[in-house]
């Protein structure tokens, strides 16, 4: 992965993400490039997984320049450490990014090719899976399945045994608080359930624009 082989300074200032990129905002060496539409930090994992994503889908097919260098040390203390005490070691790199900068450039390739492994390199947002297995009477087992898909939840499986429903199913993490309340009510008290975490998935578009209008411009990479 990338990062300075040496730097002045092991640790640097915060900073700030103000205002749009004056340098960086062009395309000079490739045909294609990918733009930063928002300030943030990226790290140097992020550029390599972005690198790889691009090479794999054009398979040695074109020319690929990463535009952005990490060269700021971010800084981490543990968990136990009290308040105080200056800054903690160098963890990783990021590169400071602002609104227009270029990511990457390509060339060598189709337009269409191009897209599609621009597209591949963008960032995505993912969130936990839970998998949920709940088991009721069969009186209750429309309501409960309702309710499991009103959490944005994917049945898996059901099965019916003397007069007992299982339902398995694969729910976010985030609709599942209050759902022991909401098991009690709809079925009186009467179905149990057990939750343990299963895997990852994409973010809704639907969804994460809820996010992103939620979240305070500090955390999504505004001015500090």
């Amino acid at each position: 992965m990338l990062q300075p082989k040496r730097v002045k300074y092991r640790k640097s200032h915060k900073g700030h993400r103000r205002g749009n990129a004056q340098v960086g905002n062009t395309i000079v060496f490739g045909d294609f490039g990918l733009q930063a539409l928002e300030p943030a930090w990226i790290t140097s994992r992020q550029i390599e997984s972005a690198r790889r994503a691009i090479t794999h889908h054009i398979r040695r097919g074109g020319n690929i320049w990463i535009r952005i260098f990490p060269s700021k040390p971010v800084t981490k203390k543990p968990a136990e450490t009290r308040q105080g005490g200056g800054k903690g070691a160098p963890d990783h790199w990021v590169a400071v990014v602002k609104p227009g900068r270029i990511l990457f450039e390509m060339a060598g390739v189709g337009q269409e090719a191009a897209k599609e492994a621009m597209r591949l390199a963008t960032p995505v947002l993912l969130e936990p899976v839970m998998k949920v297995e709940v088991e009721t009477p069969d009186e209750y087992q429309g309501d409960l399945v309702g309710d499991i898909n009103r959490r944005r939840g994917q049945i898996h499986n059901m099965n019916t045994r003397n007069e007992l429903t299982s339902i398995q199913a694969f729910v976010p993490l985030e609709t599942m608080f209050g759902y022991a309340t909401d098991v009690r009510s709809l079925s009186k008290g009467r179905a149990t359930y057990t939750m343990e975490p299963s895997h990852f998935e994409q973010v809704p578009s639907s969804v994460l624009s809820k996010i992103v209008e939620t979240t305070p411009q500090s955390f999504r990479g505004g001015a500090n």
